[in-house]
């Protein structure tokens, strides 16, 4: 655990995984030593990001709470997003940033989380769901580009990937950050 004792705010930066924060973050807060100094957590997501700040703040009380939309990167099941829409996202979460940073600085209190329609639906039931049914890795596989590199296992923030033979091979489950996709070097996953 990180020493806190003299910090002067807590930040929390993460990304959102179905409407909700992923479990290595909620267990981190879970975690945490609580504080009366002002905390703030950004989360960041493809579109909408339910009640993830909500919920987290019940884990890790929040000062301020943001969410910040960038280019969508969950390949699995969906498209990620036209050069032009990444565009266009980083271009406003620049600004965005900008103006959080300064609220941060300043130790507002800030609400600006884009929770979107159906947010608690969201949040409860397709989290739930991608938590208890989505997240085999079941799925993954490394190709005949694999040069056995082991970057994916030394990287996995779930542990999940081990070398067996020069291959990676995953357990049942992982966090479905897609870490080992979006890094391998070789593009074999």
């Amino acid at each position: 655990m990180p020493d806190t004792t003299h910090a002067t705010q807590i930040g929390f930066v993460f990304p959102v995984y179905a409407w909700g924060a992923p479990e290595i973050m909620a267990d981190f807060a879970k975690k945490l030593p609580k504080s009366q100094m002002f905390t703030f957590g950004v989360c960041t997501c493809g579109g909408d990001a339910g009640l993830t700040m909500k919920q987290f703040s019940k884990l890790y009380p929040l000062s301020s709470s943001y969410s910040l939309q960038m280019p969508n990167n969950y390949i699995i099941g969906s498209d990620t997003d036209d050069e032009s829409k990444i565009i266009q996202k980083i271009t406003a979460a620049r600004k965005e940033l900008e103006r959080m940073a300064q609220e941060i600085q300043r130790q507002e209190q800030v609400y600006r989380v884009h929770e979107g329609g159906l947010a608690g639906l969201k949040s409860h039931l397709a989290n739930f769901g991608f938590n208890k049914f989505a997240r085999s890795a079941k799925p993954f596989f490394a190709g005949d580009r694999c040069n056995g590199c082991g970057q994916c296992a030394r990287n996995c923030p779930a542990s999940t990937i081990s070398l067996r033979d020069s291959k990676p091979v995953w357990a049942a489950q992982c966090f479905q950050c897609l870490r080992c996709i979006n890094e391998c070097p070789q593009q074999a996953i």
